[in-house]
């Protein structure tokens, strides 16, 4: 039997879940929750206690899960609600859909879920002040690939609302290109706290692959538009040609790509520092600042503060 991960932050106490959940327990995965069982705060909370962060679905599961994940986004407009519970919810879903991108992006239903569940996040970080610093004091220090991809879809939205970035499409565009940007770097061999300056010549070589082996990952299917496959291709160039792989100027390249590109670089920066986020803004800014457009550094840092 397949599984599909799913994070705890997405599992919501005393809602009931409408498919079986297991655990990883010494590479078996064992029952954990029935069908029709609901998820009570004490158990979540003894699992975090033990560092679980994610249990897993069967993958015949997944649309099950999805209308369960989808569910719970449509409370993210409740007041009633606190700002925190819907943020860390908005923070593991997010995680979540980083972690199966690849996976959803295979069917064009798959993909336009997706583009469904980023749509109620856009609307949400949009809507609410200081949505983007709660969501990031729940994930924390990116110390994988999924939760670096979070982080950064997170900041590039909140961020491109700040910079007047106002189109609907555009703001989808840059949410699915934050989930997928660095779809490519485990299979190349690489985490999220890599540092390029450390690789060998051969090392660095693979690892500048993966703008582009994430592109060609999803070309051929044409519910995917031109723009996202664009901001992917060209997340790592940076400064005045200082990036990769073409090293374009940074200041030429469309503002979402500027936006993404800087965003990807400060929670890169932060996740190498084994810094949380919102602790890492003014060591970033001393060290990048001639690397990136000023006006928008100063927006992050307003953004952060």
């Amino acid at each position: 039997m397949a599984f599909l991960p799913v994070r705890i932050g997405t599992l919501r106490p005393g809602a009931p879940v409408r498919f079986d959940v297991h655990i990883l327990v010494a590479d078996k995965y064992v029952h954990y929750i029935r069908s029709a069982d609901t998820f009570d705060p004490d158990r979540i909370e003894r699992l975090r206690s033990k560092g679980v962060k994610k249990l897993y679905i069967p993958e015949e599961s997944e649309p099950a899960y999805l209308a369960y994940l989808d569910a719970g986004l449509e409370d993210l407009s409740n007041k009633d609600l606190p700002l925190e519970e819907r943020s860390s919810l908005v923070g593991s879903a997010i995680v979540t859909d980083a972690e199966n991108a690849l996976h959803n992006c295979e069917t064009e239903q798959g993909y336009h879920r997706t583009e469904d569940r980023i749509g109620k996040v856009v609307s949400f970080l949009t809507s609410e002040d200081g949505a983007i610093k709660n969501i990031l004091a729940s994930t924390g220090c990116s110390l994988d690939n999924f939760q670096h991809a979070a982080n950064v879809t997170s900041l590039a939205l909140g961020l491109a609302n700040r910079l007047g970035i106002t189109s609907a499409r555009d703001l989808l565009d840059l949410g699915i290109a934050g989930l997928l940007h660095d779809s490519a770097l485990m299979n190349l061999g690489f985490g999220a706290d890599v540092q390029p300056e450390n690789l060998s010549v051969a090392e660095l070589k693979q690892y500048q692959k993966h703008p582009t082996e994430v592109a060609h990952l999803l070309a051929g299917k044409p519910y995917i538009n031109r723009n996202i496959l664009e901001l992917i291709a060209n997340h790592e160039e940076i400064g005045e040609g200082a990036g990769f792989p073409q090293k374009k100027r940074l200041s030429t390249l469309p503002l979402s790509s500027q936006v993404l590109n800087l965003c990807d670089a400060y929670d890169h920066f932060a996740s190498v520092q084994r810094m949380a986020p919102l602790d890492a803004a003014k060591k970033f800014f001393s060290d990048k600042i001639g690397f990136f457009n000023l006006d928008h550094i100063r927006e992050l840092s307003a953004l952060l503060k």
